[in-house]
């Protein structure tokens, strides 16, 4: 009787073991789930963010130089995005132990070691990025509005309530915040993978491979480069990235792998375009252009210019959402920095939200409406030497007084090569700069 006791205490202990372990099991499993789910999230927010409508008429900027110069320059464009990228996710998990906080922006960033003169011109460029990308975005997602709802009922709104229409529509998203972002975006990086794959299956038959021994590897410097270096811009999401998943090492895999998919579309669309379009001087430099050449070599006009259209729409979308997230992390950022100071300290975390999205949107609506020539021009003259300023210079010099001075424990993961990377780094930044002004300079003579 007393052995029957003990084998059955055996017997439910050993139930018992099994079951925890079970347990044990299926927690890790539901966690790899979550965090593979948070890195397909995180790494399509980014490349959402990259691939903007205009990169329907990039071939046309790097077209002189030839295919595989532009491919060329477009991978050490990529690297420098990679690269800079990785710099300000560093630069972010230092503001935020520095903080103690995962809501951090380039204003936290350049708290940390630009002092004050510093931290106002960084806040100032950043800012004026991204309202100059939120007007773009605002009046094209306008634009395509009215072009859509003429085309079906043969009349459309004005400019300005089909632009309002827009940004209500995807700022309602932006107010609840980065996970219901992360879910619209899925959809719209899902449907431009579509209609990206339908106008390449469309062009890809009339390509002239002829077209693409034309090589001209001066032109890639500084035009090409420039260039895309602005076509892959979405270092502002790394902060954003950082505060939805509290995660360094995840974050620094969506870079990665969310900074590929954009690459090989944009070579991609480079072998279709310039597999078609010849290079002539004068050539206009347009998305209808590229479209047009496109729709007539493949013989599929209406389907190109739906397709074509529907690809820019889906595109300027999930690009507004990542650079919209970015500047309502910014107010928030700020609004920290006042609560710390006394101010604002009984405003609920709801109502700190709503002012940060109305604050983000509200300006570049009203720029859109009024002064969206004005923005255009600011931002096709200073777009290169504002990113390669904010996004590379600033978070460099950030992480190497980081680095000398030892203040805060080093992030896992970072990026490799210690003060020679950081230097060699600098330089390209600074040179990108200065022959960016000599083009002015020379334009303007």
């Amino acid at each position: 009787m007393h052995m029957t006791s003990s084998n059955e205490n055996w017997e439910r202990k050993d139930s018992t073991e099994s079951l925890n372990n079970r347990r044990v099991v299926e927690a890790e499993e539901n966690e790899t789930r979550q965090s593979s789910k948070s890195l397909l999230g995180a790494a399509l927010l980014y490349s959402g963010t990259v691939i903007g409508a205009g990169m329907l008429a990039l071939p046309l900027e790097t077209i002189e130089a030839g295919f595989a110069p532009s491919v060329v320059a477009l991978i050490v464009c990529w690297c420098f995005t990679v690269t800079s990228s990785l710099l300000v996710l560093e630069a972010t998990f230092t503001a935020t132990i520095a903080k103690n906080s995962h809501c951090v922006s380039f204003l936290s960033i350049a708290s940390l070691s630009l002092g004050f003169i510093g931290r106002i011109l960084t806040c100032g460029l950043y800012m004026f990025i991204l309202w100059a990308l939120l007007v773009s975005y605002i009046a094209g997602g306008g634009d395509i509005l009215v072009y859509t709802w003429f085309s079906v009922v043969h009349s459309g709104p004005h400019h300005w309530v089909a632009s309002l229409i827009f940004m209500i529509g995807f700022g309602l998203v932006v107010f609840l915040g980065s996970k219901w972002c992360d879910y619209l975006n899925r959809f719209l990086v899902g449907a431009i993978i579509l209609s990206f794959s339908i106008l390449v299956v469309c062009g890809l038959p009339k390509v002239h491979y002829a077209y693409l021994r034309h090589q001209e590897w001066l032109a890639i410097w500084p035009g090409a480069i420039a260039v895309g270096i602005i076509a892959f811009m979405a270092q502002n999401l790394v902060p954003v990235l950082v505060s939805y998943t509290q995660d360094v090492l995840l974050v620094r895999k969506a870079i990665l792998f969310g900074s590929i998919l954009p690459l090989v579309m944009y070579i991609v669309w480079e072998f279709i375009v310039l597999g078609i379009v010849t290079f002539e001087n004068g050539t206009s430099k347009s998305t209808e252009f590229v479209t047009k050449a496109l729709s007539t070599a493949s013989g599929f006009p209406a389907l190109v210019n739906l397709v074509a259209t529907a690809f820019s729409l889906f595109s300027i979308a999930s690009s507004f959402l990542g650079v919209s997230l970015s500047n309502v992390e910014l107010y928030l950022d700020f609004m920290d920095a006042l609560q710390a100071r006394g101010i604002f300290t009984r405003v609920l975390p709801v109502w700190r939200r709503t002012i940060a999205v109305i604050g983000s949107l509200l300006a570049p609506f009203l720029f859109a409406i009024f002064l969206q020539n004005a923005f255009v021009v600011a931002m096709e003259n200073s777009g290169l030497l504002g990113g390669l300023s904010i996004y590379g210079i600033i978070p460099a010099i950030v992480v190497l007084i980081q680095r000398v001075h030892k203040h805060y424990p080093p992030m896992p993961g970072r990026l490799s090569g210690g003060i020679v990377s950081l230097s060699l780094f600098l330089f390209f930044c600074v040179t990108m700069i200065l022959l960016q002004l000599a083009k002015i300079l020379n334009l303007n003579n």
